[in-house]
């Protein structure tokens, strides 16, 4: 069994990541009426300023995938399929669970929406339940980015029971072939929209296809290996075809940020550039391959930078999960009050960022070790690593 290194500076991009996807809903998405941070906010483009260049930062969720892909490839390198589960559990839940409640008690004061129909959304959200499953939602939108990540988790796991037959590797390859079907009929669908088998085939593999697009990851899968296939080169190196495989993965997530970017288009009614959210995906794709292949690994955890740097990697869990309706309602209110927008818009960034920090470095251990006490009650399969 190998061990498993750290990578502080992938941290660093994570957290940027969420800054990133904050940043996209404060100035931009704020400004559509139909979604949530619209309803809440109320003050249609407060921030149009911004909008020129916050319109890509929905680009830190194909961030955060890649990412995910080469961590949790560094921690399947342990090759236990129990201990890698017990380790997700205790990685996700008792963030959602905290976040969760504060998103709660926002929903409730912002008046969106009435306790009575809400509290089976947060109780659906609790459970990490699928979305929509018997009609109930999340009771944030950004939780959509963990089922997919569940479903990649899931996938890990499997390969990791049946390790003698497959290989995560292999997975990475299925995801990327995944990827290329669903978006080069995506694609082809909106140049080519009345073409016969193109308008049945993207019907059969549209986004409410729970088992193809959900369970499958078909969309997103090219991104998680791309993190898959980078951890690979930066550990021992890549051959001939697995190169091959890494770039296909490569342009096909730039290819679903081009989707992506013609979902925004048309949500919006507005022209948006896919130029620059592939640049930045591009330059981070770059930051990963660089920065994976120095030594930083082994470096001492108790360098100031260093620690900085993990502390900001365990602060983008909480940020993300809060930074919507959390952060939107307290930007709302700011401005109501009668608080320079800017200054507002700078202060709902540090008031996330401490409750982050509170809880990622002092709630979250605490629930994670009780969890952690509760889940030692049962075999000894589910003795695990905390986190990631």
């Amino acid at each position: 069994m190998q061990h498993k290194k750290y990578y502080y500076p992938l941290d660093a991009l994570r957290f940027i990541a969420a800054l990133l996807v904050a940043m996209f809903h404060y100035t931009f998405w704020s400004s559509v009426p139909e979604t949530t941070t619209g309803k809440i906010f109320g003050q249609i483009e407060v921030f149009n300023a911004f909008a020129s260049f916050s319109y890509m930062g929905w680009v830190g969720v194909q961030i955060f995938f890649v990412i995910s892909g080469f961590v949790i490839s560094n921690s399947a390198m342990q090759g236990d399929s129990m201990k890698f589960l017990g380790g997700r559990i205790l990685r996700l839940y008792p963030a959602v669970w905290i976040c969760a409640t504060i998103t709660l008690m926002f929903v409730i004061l912002n008046g969106v929406h009435d306790f009575g129909d809400v509290f089976p959304s947060y109780v659906h959200t609790l459970l990490l339940m699928p979305n929509n499953t018997y009609f109930y939602q999340w009771i944030d939108g950004v939780y959509w980015t963990l089922a997919i990540e569940i479903s990649f988790y899931i996938m890990v796991f499997l390969t990791l029971l049946f390790k003698n037959y497959f290989s995560v590797l292999k997975l990475g390859a299925v995801l990327t072939l995944f990827s290329v079907f669903y978006l080069s009929v995506s694609i082809a669908s909106h140049y080519f929209p009345e073409a016969v088998l193109v308008k049945n085939v993207a019907g059969f593999i549209n986004d409410n296809n729970y088992v193809f697009n959900g369970l499958f990851i078909s969309r997103y899968g090219c991104l998680f290996s791309v993190g898959i296939y980078l951890f690979k080169l930066s550990d021992s190196g890549l051959d001939a075809k697995q190169k091959i495989i890494l770039s296909v993965s490569i342009l096909c997530g730039a290819s679903e940020i081009f989707l992506r970017n013609i979902n925004f288009i048309y949500a919006t009614n507005i022209n948006l550039s896919p130029i620059l959210p592939i640049v930045i995906w591009l330059f981070s794709v770059l930051f990963i391959f660089l920065f994976s292949r120095a030594s930083f690994s082994n470096y001492t955890p108790h360098k100031p930078v260093l620690v900085a740097l993990r502390t900001m990697g365990l602060m983008t869990y909480p940020f993300y999960l809060l930074h919507d309706v959390v952060g939107t309602t307290i930007l709302n209110e700011l401005i109501i009050y009668g608080i320079n927008k800017y200054l507002s818009l700078l202060c709902v960034f540090v008031i996330i960022g401490l409750f982050s920090y509170v809880i990622s470095i002092k709630a979250e251990p605490v629930i994670r070790n009780a969890l952690m006490v509760a889940l030692s009650t049962f075999p000894r399969a589910l003795w695990f690593s905390r986190t990631k």
